[in-house]
């Protein structure tokens, strides 16, 4: 959720977004993704978003079961 989010919004900005390396999750999804996001002040907009987030999903498995995930964000000018 939180790479789809980042690469549309880099897609909006009209930055290049090129997928440098994605690890699969055991049970489905993406346990880890690098992403080279170029473009005029691409650090600048972008660095602000670095550290933990919190989304908040419905469980497929329980209806009335909401579950967070905290996935973490690094930021690293080149």
């Amino acid at each position: 959720m939180l790479l789809r989010m980042y690469v549309r919004w880099a897609e909006q900005q009209n930055y290049s977004v090129l997928m440098i390396d994605e690890a699969a999750a055991d049970e489905g999804g993406i346990k880890s993704a690098t992403l080279e996001i170029t473009g005029v002040f691409a650090y600048g907009k972008l660095k602000g978003e670095h550290g933990v987030h919190r989304l908040v999903r419905l469980s497929p498995f329980n209806a009335e079961s909401r579950k967070p995930a905290l996935p973490k964000s690094k930021l690293c000018p080149r």
